[in-house]
């Protein structure tokens, strides 16, 4: 049984449908890995900004939805994307 990478898991799990072809992306491409690899930390770092109750973890948890937000979309954008372009070379 394969071991699914950290990163790459915490994408399948926003977006199941398109489990298959975030694999083929993660398996072919390094510049994926790495944007599977900040969306986890993002997602991380939002959840740990969610259970802090204080005045700047309002500001936090703002500034990483956004980011989560935009790595969501370059995520999208890749998939549909520069990863079908790779697939008949």
């Amino acid at each position: 049984m394969a071991v699914i990478h950290p990163g790459v898991f915490f994408v399948m799990k926003r977006f199941p449908e398109r489990r298959g072809e975030i694999v083929k992306c993660f398996n072919s491409s390094k510049s994926f890995q790495v944007i599977c690899e900040d969306y986890k930390q993002c997602s991380e770092a939002l959840q740990f900004w969610n259970e802090m109750d204080f005045d700047a973890s309002i500001q936090r948890k703002a500034e990483y939805e956004e980011l989560l937000h935009s790595l969501e979309n370059e995520i999208f954008q890749y998939v549909n994307n520069s990863c079908l372009k790779h697939e008949g070379g």
